[in-house]
Formats: C-alpha cells, sequence, structure tokens
C-alpha cells in the first residue's frame, strides 16, 4: 500500500499489482502513474520481498517522503517479507510478539472501533464461548474443542445454527463455532456470546478477535506472548498444557469473564483507540521527515 491523500490511482493498482511473478511485479510498479515526488509517506504493508527491488527506484523517486515499512504476521515469522528494510526510516509492526523476530520495530497497535455503549452481557443460560477461526489449523480449532470436552468431561450436542455456525452445548456451557461469516455477522455472533477464544497455538499475538471481543466488553482468552505484551493486558492466557484447566476455572468462577470484559474494553479504549492511533501513525511520518530534512 501506497499511502496517499486521495486513493485516486486504486483501480489502476488493482490491476497491474497482481501481475505474477517478480519481474512482473516490479515492471507494474514502473507504470503506476503516481506523483511520487509530491507524497508526503510511503506506507509498505507486510514486507518487502527479496524480489520486489524497484523499490530502491522509488526511494530515489521520493525524497522528501517518510517511508514506512509495516509488519503484519506470516510475512515476519516466514522471514519472507524481511528484505531490504534499510529502505525505511521507520519499522512497524502491528503486535509487539514480532518483536522478538524484528526487535528494532515499533509497535503501533491495530486500531480497533469501540461501539457505545456496550452491549449488554446475555445473563441467563449457559456460559457461551466464541470462536471465529479464519483458519482452523493456525488457530488450533480442534484443540479448543477437545480442551473444552475435557473440561467438561463429555461430548457435548453439536448442532449447525445457520450455514457457517455450529454450537456445541453441554448444559451449562456452550461454544459456537463460526466461519466464513461476513465482519458483521462475526460481531453480532459476539455480543451473544460471555468470552471469545482466539486461538490455541505457537502465534504470539492478541489477534483482531481478542480485540474487538473486548471492544465489546466480551472476555478473550488466547494463547499470546504475555512476555511481549504489558502485564495490563487483561487476555486471560492459556497453552495447550492448560487450556482444559482454564475452562474449567472460568467456568467455576464466570464473574472471572466479567472482569475480564470489563478490563479488556478499557485496555482497547487506551491502546487501540482509532484516533491514538492514527495521531501516532502521523506523528511517526513527520519524525521521519524532519529526521530526512537534518
Amino acid at each position: 500500500m501506497i499511502a496517499v491523500r486521495a486513493d485516486r490511482f486504486k483501480e489502476e493498482a488493482d490491476a497491474v499489482l497482481p501481475d505474477s511473478g517478480p519481474i512482473g511485479w516490479n515492471r507494474a510498479m514502473r507504470h503506476l502513474d503516481v506523483e511520487w515526488e509530491a507524497l508526503d509517506a510511503v506506507h509498505i504493508h507486510a514486507g518487502i520481498w527479496r524480489s520486489q527491488l524497484y523499490y530502491y527506484a522509488l526511494r530515489r523517486r521520493s525524497p522528501k517522503a517518510a517511508w514506512v515499512i509495516h509488519l503484519h504476521g506470516s510475512e515476519t515469522r516466514s522471514g519472507k517479507g524481511l528484505h531490504h528494510l534499510g529502505l525505511a526510516d521507520a519499522v512497524l509492526c502491528s503486535t509487539p510478539d514480532l518483536r522478538r523476530l524484528v526487535p528494532s520495530a515499533e509497535w503501533l497497535p491495530n486500531p480497533v472501533r469501540l461501539p457505545d455503549p456496550v452491549p449488554p452481557r446475555p445473563r441467563d443460560g449457559p456460559v457461551v464461548f466464541g470462536h471465529f477461526p479464519s483458519d482452523r489449523r493456525v488457530k488450533g480449532t480442534a484443540a479448543i474443542l477437545d480442551s473444552m470436552r475435557r473440561a467438561i468431561r463429555k461430548e457435548g450436542a453439536v448442532s449447525e445454527v445457520r450455514t457457517g455456525v455450529r454450537r456445541w452445548t453441554w448444559g451449562h456451557a456452550d461454544l459456537v463455532v463460526g466461519e466464513g461469516l461476513p465482519h458483521e455477522t462475526v460481531l453480532d455472533l459476539m455480543r451473544a456470546c460471555d468470552a471469545i477464544v482466539d486461538h490455541l497455538s505457537s502465534l504470539g499475538p492478541v489477534g483482531l478477535v481478542s480485540l474487538e471481543a473486548m471492544s465489546l466488553g466480551r472476555a478473550a482468552i488466547s494463547s499470546y506472548d504475555v512476555e511481549m505484551y504489558p502485564k495490563v493486558c487483561p487476555v486471560i492466557h492459556f497453552s495447550h498444557a492448560d487450556a482444559s484447566d482454564v475452562f474449567r476455572r472460568v467456568l467455576e468462577h464466570p464473574d472471572e469473564l466479567e472482569r475480564g470484559g470489563s478490563l479488556g474494553r478499557r485496555y482497547v479504549q487506551e491502546l487501540h483507540d482509532a484516533q491514538r492511533v492514527a495521531a501516532r501513525t502521523v506523528g511517526i511520518y513527520e519524525e521521519a521527515q524532519r529526521s530526512r530534512l537534518r
């Protein structure tokens, strides 16, 4: 992504940038009709691949622009996007766990919309957990379900609520799994939950699923990298070793879920408010431009 004030060349970029192969990508970038010299900032998402050499020409053609490389996840963990980072005035990461791989990166929290007022939690019936995997294997869906079964010590009945949504029921606890759904539908399902289970994996982030859950005042449960996050992060941590124990504990003490949702809402307000993130982003551009003029 090249950040400009108006998206006047979006259709053209969509048409030429998917050109296959490294030669095609570099050729496509050459033909983009952009006033490079007039740019204030070039914001490159998901790193730079080894073959994307035309960025060097663009760096020369935008001498006044702040260049920012923004890392988000898989491109960093795989190493594919960690080339030519010297082109950047600043390297950002959207989750702090990525700083284990790129210690020089600055954490710029993902912006999250904060609905107002906070939707009330369901008060009657079973404790409802929600899980909305983009990829079952990556998010550890099978392990989450198995941990729930071991926590409750029985299989549970399963039903298909609607296309893409299945519900496991144990009487005093339910697990709703939604896949391939529109974003607004996922948010509606979250509002009907007491807690959201993000991922049970070796991944390190507090993902957007957790952040959106907390923005709604719902507790989030995840196997995130505790050491890389602020101590005040209220996401309930679990791992493969203790997942069933954590589920058993929060079922026995549901006030922990209520507290996690309340603290989570405050955490998102303080760190992930869109206005604050936007202001910090502009500040990074301005700091980079000042350093280039020295």
